[in-house]
Order: C-alpha cells, then structure tokens, then sequence
C-alpha cells in the first residue's frame, strides 16, 4: 500500500476530491472521500463492480439518483420514537421514491450487472409510507390541508375568521377616523391595530399592541375585533396540535420500516459511489482497468488527471519484470 507522502506527492487526495463532487448524494460524497485503497484480495470484486456500473451507464445511461442529504441523523430519531420534521419526512418519502427507481433501472439487468442487479434487488419499496407522507406534506415542505378531515376543517375556519375580520375594517376606520394619526390599519404582533393620537387613547376601547418611539401614537386593537382575533388565535393553536399530531403519526411509520429504511440508504449511497467514479473518468476520456497476475504494468495514452487536458501530452507506460523503472 502507497505510504502517506506519496499519495501526497501523487496528487492522489485532490483527485479524490474531484470524483466526490460527481456524487449526489452526502453519503455518496463521504464514501468516495473516505474509502481506503482496496487490499488484493478485494481489488478484483471491485473492479468488476466499476467496470459494471461503467458499462450500464455507458448503454443505459445514468443512475437514476438524485442530490439528497445524510438521513442518518432522521432515521435515528425515528428509531427512538422522535418526531421528524417536514423536511425529513418528504426526504424520506424522496428516498423511496427514488429507491424504486433505482430497482426498475437494474430489474433488467442481471445478466449485464450481476453483482449491481443483485445489490439494487435488495431494495425494499416502502411505497405505502411513501404515499402516506406524499399524500400530507406538499413539496412546499408544509403540512396540506388534505393530511387530515380535521385540518381542513381548522383551516376553513381560519380563512373564515380572516374574512370576517376583513370585512369589518373599513367601518372601524370610519368610526373611529377622528382619533387616528392615519387612515390605514397597522399590523403589530399580528394584529390589525388603530394608530390612534395619544390625545385620545382612552377613547378608543381596546388593546394597546404598540406605542411609537415618539409615543404620539398608540396602536390599539379595538373591541370589535379583540373576540375575532381571540377566536383567531385558537385556531391557530388547534392547527398547530394537528400538525404536530400528523407529524408525530407519520414518523412513528418511519419508526416501524426505519431498518429497511437504512438498509436501502446504504445501497443508494454505495451505487452513487460507483456512478461518481464512473462520471469522474469519463471526463478523462477513461476506462476501467483489468488487473493484472502477471506483474506488467500498461498505462496507453496516460496522463495526470490534474493537469490541464487541453493542453497535456499523453504517453505509454508499460512495466514488466524486465523493466521496472519509467
């Protein structure tokens, strides 16, 4: 094995670098970076995984993967019987969708990719869950009306309230005009407020929201609305318990598939390890290379892939065990 220095010497960390940013995946990303050269005795299986994924990418095209993050940190959440986000949770929903891409992709391919159709046939389809978080979390990353009976209901009540609310605003201005520093609501703390002239703050009945820096004008939510806004106020309460009751729900069917869950996640990240090396030396116009017994060494046409390709002189190394020095 390549002692320290001269991988440094070789350039050997930056071209790993390179290859991790044609991974899509975070996962995918830290296997490509942090991955150790392969011993003898894994080399082989290795290299007849690349030269797969080399091979099927070349006829079928790419992988069908896409940028995801690390749901390490979601899945154990979920093991523990936490409550997952919004995010999390359409990510998850993502994860599985993109999991029965991936499936379809390599059904037919077993006899071209032995070893990747066997890993992709692993995957198992969760797709009950997924359509379960699809069906209540929008790709908005916010809870739809439609998770639950209830939530509509809450949320129709809301727009409701908010019209009601509206509808009744010119004829508090009226009323109330020869008291107001200016003819227009103000919203504070998110209510609409009357800027009332500090003359007349105990003529306006209501409740004080603000005062200005000047303390000429106080901004007072009149009587008329204060029930509105109360009932308003409740409603967003109970929105926010049926959210977190849906929330809480959907994770605890994460909790049950979270073994399956992160079993399919290891095998997109590994898959999308392999693809980046692939992408990686197609830009070089590279192959996947057969591993010799015999100890020769033949290198056509080659080049450092940190040098600039334009401009690069290629050459044939070839070594034997009559020659040993380039």
């Amino acid at each position: 094995m390549a002692r320290k220095d001269e991988f440094e010497l070789l350039g050997v960390k930056e071209c790993i670098g390179k290859c991790a940013s044609f991974a899509l995946t975070e996962k995918g990303k830290e296997l490509v970076l942090t991955t150790p050269p392969f011993s003898e005795k894994v080399l082989p299986f290795e290299l007849s995984r690349l030269k797969e994924a080399s091979d099927i990418i070349l006829v079928n095209g790419k992988f069908p993967l896409r940028n995801a993050s690390d749901l390490l940190k979601s899945y154990t959440r979920a093991s523990k019987g936490g409550t997952l986000e919004e995010r999390e949770l359409y990510s998850i929903a993502e994860e599985i969708e993109v999991s029965k891409e991936v499936k379809t992709y390599f059904a037919p391919l077993e006899e071209e990719a032995a070893n990747l159709h066997e890993e992709a046939m692993r995957l198992e389809i969760r797709e009950d869950l997924m359509e379960k978080i699809f069906s209540c979390i929008g790709n908005d990353l916010s809870v739809m009306d439609s998770a639950s009976h209830k939530l509509l209901g809450i949320r129709k009540s809301i727009t409701s309230t908010k019209k009601e609310i509206v509808s009744c605003l010119p004829s508090i201005l009226s009323k109330y005009a020869s008291f107001l520093t200016s003819m227009q609501f103000a919203l504070k703390n998110g209510h609409y407020t009357l800027p009332v002239s500090s003359s007349f703050k105990n003529v306006v009945r209501g409740l004080i929201q603000d005062i200005s820096s000047s303390e000429n004008t106080y901004f007072i939510e009149p009587e008329e609305l204060l029930q509105k806004n109360a009932k308003l106020e409740e409603l967003y309460a109970e929105e926010r318990v049926e959210v977190a009751r849906i929330l809480a729900e959907l994770s605890s069917h994460v909790h049950d598939e979270v073994d399956v869950l992160m079993e399919n996640a290891t095998i997109l990240s590994d898959l999308d390890y392999l693809q980046a090396k692939v992408l990686y030396g197609e830009t070089y116009s590279g192959h996947v290379g057969d591993l010799s017994t015999e100890g020769t060494l033949f290198l056509p046409a080659a080049f450092h892939p940190l040098l600039e390709v334009a401009t690069i002189v290629k050459n044939d190394f070839s070594l034997n065990s009559k020659k040993r020095v380039v």
